[in-house]
């Protein structure tokens, strides 16, 4: 089963991710980018869901920092934001984004879509 890691300081996303996904995917949850890098140092899931706005760095340059470390530059990443006005172009690994409130039907097919299944 295809683990993914959803970084997102919003509880209640997380709790969705889990809904939306957990009966296909195994979740992981981080509410920090450095709870996420904890989680990283044991685990490589095969997805990441990064939100733009967290606490302690935002989603794009949490993306940046991956690209410094060989064993994670490679995990593909799905952004989610609120506001387009989040949306960094270019931000490596970002296969796509997603806006939230996102319904379970988005979610599923982003997922579905990146990871090629």
């Amino acid at each position: 089963m295809p683990t993914i890691l959803a970084v997102d300081d919003d509880t209640t996303v997380c709790a969705l991710i889990r809904h939306f996904l957990g009966a296909d995917y195994t979740i992981l949850t981080a509410s920090s980018v450095s709870q996420a890098l904890l989680l990283l140092e044991t685990s490589i899931p095969d997805l990441l869901l990064i939100d733009e706005l967290l606490p302690d760095m935002r989603g794009h340059e949490f993306c940046q920092s991956l690209e410094h470390n060989p064993r994670l530059r490679q995990i593909p990443r799905i952004m989610m934001s609120a506001s387009t006005h989040y949306i960094v172009a270019g931000t490596p690994n970002v296969l796509m984004y997603i806006r939230k409130p996102f319904r379970r039907e988005q979610l599923l097919m982003a997922v579905s879509d990146v990871l090629g299944e």
